[in-house]
This record gives structure tokens, C-alpha cells and sequence, in this order.
């Protein structure tokens, strides 16, 4: 493998990493490379929002944002044009 003293190539690769580890499926990352030069990925934790959830309601919260066959997560996504 070459060398490369590119940052923004290291960056890249990082973020995919992370971005696989979150969950997010190899393909949908290829395509923001592809399509972007420059992105951010960031992440929240649901806890961090509502600190009172606890078991079942953490479930409930979580099934509400992906809601059924996920059309509540795929309203989210393209209102805010992020990916979940």
C-alpha cells in the first residue's frame, strides 16, 4: 500500500471505519465517499436527550424513530438529509 501524506485521505479511511462499526452498511458509506468530498459524521445517544428512559420505554423510544418498516426513520432522514 502506498504511502500518503494526504489528510484527508486518513480522515476518510477513519471515518469509514466508523462509520461501519456504527452499523451503517458498507455500501451506503461508499456512496457519501462517491457523492461528497467532504462530510461529518457525528452521533447522539438517545440517553443523552431523554436520561429518564429505562427498558421498555428505551425500547418504545427507539421503535418510535424507526417506526414501522422504518417510514418514520426514512422521514427523518430525507426532512434532515442525514442517514440513521
Amino acid at each position: 500500500m502506498p504511502n500518503t501524506t494526504n489528510i484527508s485521505n486518513l480522515y476518510k479511511c477513519a471515518s469509514y471505519v466508523q462509520a461501519f462499526m456504527l452499523g451503517f452498511e458498507p455500501e451506503q458509506v461508499r456512496d457519501v465517499f462517491l457523492k461528497y468530498d467532504y462530510f461529518h459524521m457525528s452521533t447522539i445517544d438517545i440517553l443523552d436527550v431523554k436520561r429518564t428512559l429505562k427498558g421498555d420505554h428505551l425500547t418504545q423510544a427507539i421503535g418510535r424513530i424507526c417506526g414501522k418498516g422504518g417510514k418514520t426513520k426514512f422521514m427523518i432522514e430525507n426532512a434532515t438529509k442525514t442517514r440513521i
